[in-house]
This record gives C-alpha cells, sequence and structure tokens, in this order.
C-alpha cells in the first residue's frame, strides 16, 4: 500500500508540475496521471484488503464456522434429504458404508422439483481429497486451501476421518471479513 501511494503521490507531483511550467502536454499528462493513479491506489487498497482477509482471526475456531453433519442413506429420497438437512451438511452413504457425497442443496432443489422420490445421490458433490478438511489444521491451511479448490462446501473430519461437520464457503467468507454469517441457527 505504501508503495503503491508514492507511485501515486509521484504521478500526481509531476502531472501538477506540467501544468504550473506551462507544458506543452499538461492536460494530457493530467488525464493520464490521474486515471493512473487512481489505478495504482485502487490496486494497492484492494490487495490489502485481500491479504488482511486471507489471514486467520484471533479467536475463532473452525468448530465455530462448521455445519453439523447428518448421515443419510445414499438412496434416500431426494425430497427427504432436503428436508432433513434443515441447514447441516449431509454426507450421502452407500450400503456398503462408501460416502457418495455431500448433498448439494440447489442441485437438490431442482431435482426434487422434477422427481422427489429420486435418490439423494444424484444430487451429491464427490467427496475428493481436496475438499477434506482436519479439524486440527490450522486456520491458515484452512484459507488456503480453500482459497485453491472450486468447490463451495468442504467435509470437515476428527483425526480418526469422522464426519465433524462441514465448512461452506461463504460462512468461511463471512467470518474472514468480519460480517455475520449466512448460516442458519443451529437446531436444538
Amino acid at each position: 500500500m505504501f508503495g503503491g501511494g508514492l507511485v501515486a503521490l509521484a504521478l500526481i507531483v509531476w502531472a501538477l508540475w506540467g501544468l504550473a511550467s506551462g507544458s506543452d502536454d499538461r492536460w494530457l499528462r493530467l488525464g493520464v496521471c490521474v486515471v493512473t493513479a487512481w489505478f495504482v491506489v485502487t490496486g494497492a487498497t484492494g490487495e490489502l484488503a485481500a491479504e488482511q482477509r486471507r489471514t486467520w482471526p484471533a479467536g475463532l475456531d473452525l468448530a465455530d464456522l462448521v455445519r453439523p453433519v447428518l448421515q443419510l442413506p445414499a438412496e434416500s429420497p431426494v425430497e427427504s434429504a432436503l428436508s432433513a438437512s434443515a441447514g447441516r451438511g449431509v454426507v450421502l452413504v452407500r450400503a456398503d458404508g462408501v460416502a457418495a457425497g455431500l448433498l448439494d442443496e440447489t442441485t437438490a432443489e431442482q431435482l426434487a422439483a422434477e422427481s422427489p422420490r429420486s435418490p439423494a445421490e444424484l444430487a451429491a458433490e464427490p467427496i475428493r481429497a481436496e475438499t477434506v478438511l482436519l479439524m486440527s489444521e490450522t486456520g491458515d491451511a484452512v484459507i488456503e486451501r480453500v482459497a485453491e479448490v472450486a468447490s463451495w462446501q468442504f467435509l470437515v473430519v476428527d483425526d480418526e476421518g469422522r464426519p465433524v461437520g462441514v465448512l461452506h464457503r461463504d460462512d468461511l467468507r463471512a467470518a474472514l471479513s468480519g460480517r455475520r454469517s449466512s448460516r442458519p441457527p443451529e437446531q436444538g
């Protein structure tokens, strides 16, 4: 930010010097310098804000951000899986005990509108290694993983691999920017 401010100041001083000295290109110089200085300051400010958002806030615990998790059979009707989810993350498990994926609520709502008795597995987002977070990971490691992976939800597991919750990208983004989460209140 400081370097960007110096560059912007230098551009403005150079433009004003052109005006004061009656330079032939003074108006062009002024226009170009003002616009360039604005871009430099805007970019530097944005980079500073982005850097601050990438830092895990003191006192924030991953457990505060994860939504409770519910395990349902993958063959459950999508309509039932949606109503059971009630703001929780849903892990869909096949009969052989293997996780089929996390219920994607948007896809599930579309499928339920067309065919409410369809298996919920058809609305599952696959669980991949990069979409699994350990509850014991540091906050900065969580931020880095979420930034690198194109997924809107992440399965959070304990050290034994048991699901303990689901982290939504929007909940993390809200916590890092200091806003209130869009997360619904927990059901008791």
